[in-house]
């Protein structure tokens, strides 16, 4: 995938995230954070799987794959890390909580991983079919 596609879908995503905060709708749609975080693993992997044809070249199906979700698991981390930071500093408490309880924290880390298997599954998908035509 050109890095130019990888970097189009997170402005895509970072587009949808300001406009979700910027009108609450977070707080409106409980249930918009799933796809968001749907979204975000499937970009990393996305990135990951660059990284790693660019880069790493993984010779083989399972290790790419248990690369690449524990990738998506790290950024995942990190990305909850961040939320729990802003809601820690009292300058930008005024867009309301980022993080909620650790239920809220592990199904974010949860669809962040399915995300990350959609683009897996994907990426066989079309790498298959592309071999066959």
């Amino acid at each position: 995938m050109p890095l130019k596609n990888i970097i189009v879908f997170l402005v895509i995503i970072l587009i949808l995230h300001v406009a979700a905060l910027i009108n609450g709708l977070y707080w409106l749609i409980p249930w918009l954070d799933i796809p968001m975080h749907i979204l975000g693993g499937v970009w990393v992997a996305m990135f990951f799987g660059y990284l790693n044809q660019k880069f790493f070249k993984s010779p083989s199906f399972w290790p790419s794959v248990l690369l690449t979700l524990s990738f998506v698991a790290l950024f995942g981390v990190l990305w909850e890390f961040f939320e729990f930071f802003l809601n820690h500093t009292s300058s930008l408490q005024k867009f309301g909580s980022f993080q909620g309880d650790l239920t809220d924290t592990m199904a974010d880390l949860f669809f962040g991983l399915i995300g990350g298997l959609i683009f897996i599954l994907l990426d066989k998908v079309f790498k298959k079919n592309k071999i066959k035509t």
